[in-house]
């Protein structure tokens, strides 16, 4: 047979813009085999398969000895031969079983944990951009606009934004609003002012060395108080850099607000960590052991999650073109705003085993401002 190509595309793939983000297989005769096996599957499917991002790809090719070609192809004949394997069992008379090439772990957070932006802020309950793109490439290829009535950290906004897709969400958390949204604001700045912003937070992380400089935020202090009463959350010298971590990032907020809104993002995600709480389906409290190995020093946690930051802002080479929306917050009030004539809606609902969103999340609710008294959180915990 004459050679035929399959392209793959890869999100980190050295070029400059989305259209040649793409990694061009060729099959030969000896490879039909395989060329008929993945001709039909979509860019995520077949990263699933070859199992790997593209820099990784490379290197394992060149500690083989192999063009990239010839080590992408191994790899995919090797997984499948894995799924047909999988694929022998046995089956109830007259159902016909479809094999399908979804991994399991792209639809939990755990596909995603450590993709660029998703790994600001680890959100359990949500997926991975892969299983977005599969769900569109599969199923939906045609589509205009996109829901997500339950939008999270916005996995799926991003991911359809990034396809030119109009991307609409709702969110009812503050915690996720501001996450989405602060994400939003940098990914639509001009690729020099990502740039700009990438370098300013790299520099301003020697400002958690002096922390001393700062104040205890005295109204943040009180609404703990007035919100948790006697609940020891925090180790009482890691509630002291949360409190002076709260004045600082206000001082900064004075003169550079979206500089200030990723050192909260940053603070949001190590909040947790650093606590004496840990989130394990609900947040609960650490036994004595994991207390003895669990626990991330706060400033540590906040630095580590900066330098994700600002190398993911340094190699968002293309930004958002179009500009996830925000339409409500509540999804139960879809109904009181115009049409939009949208054509697909990929969301992951509430579960139904009682996870409680909101008290999950109350640690960081009352970081934002967003919890001042008893009264107001369990007000708010039953609405949400």
């Amino acid at each position: 047979m004459s050679q035929k190509y399959k392209s793959v595309y890869f999100p980190e793939y050295p070029a400059e813009t989305a259209q040649k983000k793409s990694l061009t297989l060729a099959f030969g005769k000896e490879t039909g085999e395989i060329y008929e096996c993945v001709k039909g599957l979509s860019s995520a499917e077949l990263r699933q398969l070859l199992g790997n991002d593209y820099q990784t790809l490379v290197s394992k090719a060149k500690a083989d000895n192999l063009p990239l070609n010839t080590y992408c192809l191994r790899q995919l004949e090797s997984s499948i031969n894995l799924i047909r394997e999988s694929a022998v069992q046995l089956q109830l008379p007259g159902i016909e079983t479809r094999t399908e090439l979804f991994d399991p772990v792209s639809v939990t957070f755990k596909g995603g944990r450590k993709e660029p932006f998703a790994r600001w802020y680890p959100y359990l309950e949500g997926y991975s951009t892969q299983f977005v793109e599969s769900i569109l490439e599969r199923y939906a290829p045609n589509t205009h606009a996109v829901l997500d009535p339950f939008g999270g950290t916005g996995t799926t906004a991003f991911t359809t934004a990034r396809l030119n897709k109009i991307a609409y969400f709702c969110e009812i958390n503050p915690v996720l609003q501001f996450v989405s949204l602060t994400k939003i604001k940098v990914r639509r700045l001009k690729s020099s002012q990502r740039s700009l912003l990438a370098q300013e937070l790299a520099q301003i992380k020697t400002s958690l060395k002096e922390l001393e400089k700062y104040q205890r935020n005295s109204t943040l202090d009180q609404t703990y108080v007035n919100t948790f009463g006697n609940s020891l959350f925090f180790d009482v010298h890691v509630y002291d850099q949360v409190l002076r971590i709260r004045s600082w990032i206000d001082k900064v907020a004075l003169e550079n607000p979206i500089l200030a809104d990723l050192i909260t993002v940053a603070t949001l995600s190590a909040l947790v960590p650093a606590s004496r709480m840990k989130r394990s389906g609900d947040l609960r409290y650490k036994t004595t052991n994991e207390l003895k190995r669990q626990i991330v020093p706060l400033v540590e946690g906040i630095c580590q999650n900066m330098d994700q930051m600002v190398h993911d802002i340094q190699n968002d080479i293309d930004g958002l073109k179009t500009e996830p929306l925000l339409i409500c917050e509540n999804a139960r009030s879809l109904n009181c705003i115009p049409p939009l004539s949208i054509d697909a809606v990929i969301t992951s609902p509430p579960y139904v085993n009682g996870t409680n969103y909101f008290r999950n999340t109350k640690i960081e609710l009352w970081f934002l401002g967003c919890l001042k008294e008893k009264k107001i959180w369990r007000n708010s915990e039953r609405f949400l």
